[in-house]
């Protein structure tokens, strides 16, 4: 089975220069946790609950001044459309992460979904590794190469 049969389509994304107090009520108002940042058309990193609760209150000028750039994770982890569960679930327990972002596999990748650990959860026959995943603290810094994606994606 390929990720692209289980990953969300319909994904928010923020450009680095919002201001982090429109993109969190966003995510707050649509249960989302986890928000590419693009620019230009490429990933250039991801902005996760997390980040919000470990950054968002200690960075940058006054509240209301901040940018997404100021708190988001700048090295992206991300997988690729035409791979199998198996080799999605190593990606995030290797990078410790329970989402990534789905990039199509062309030498301009560019974004088409996000998948997370809940996608993948109740299809895997090997709980041992969802169990790895889930317990895991996040790691400090993974990175792969900023891929493109589509115009127009961008919340604004």
């Amino acid at each position: 089975m390929f990720v692209t049969q289980i990953m969300k389509r319909d994904v928010y994304t923020a450009h680095p220069w919002d201001k982090l107090s429109r993109v969190q009520r966003v995510m707050r108002e649509h249960n989302i946790g986890f928000v590419p940042v693009v620019t230009d058309g490429v990933v250039v990193g991801v902005l996760t609950d997390r980040d919000l609760l470990m950054r968002g209150r200690q960075v940058g000028p006054e509240p209301k001044r901040r940018r997404v750039a100021d708190v988001m994770t700048k090295a992206v982890v991300a997988c690729h459309d035409n791979d199998e569960l198996p080799a999605v679930l190593e990606r995030m327990a290797n990078a410790h992460v329970r989402r990534l972002p789905v990039l199509t596999h062309a030498r301009q990748a560019r974004l088409v979904g996000v998948v997370s650990i809940d996608d993948l959860a109740c299809l895997v026959e090997d709980c041992n590794l969802v169990h790895r995943i889930l317990r895991t603290q996040p790691a400090a810094v993974s990175s792969v190469e900023p891929a493109p994606i589509p115009e127009g994606t961008v919340l604004h």
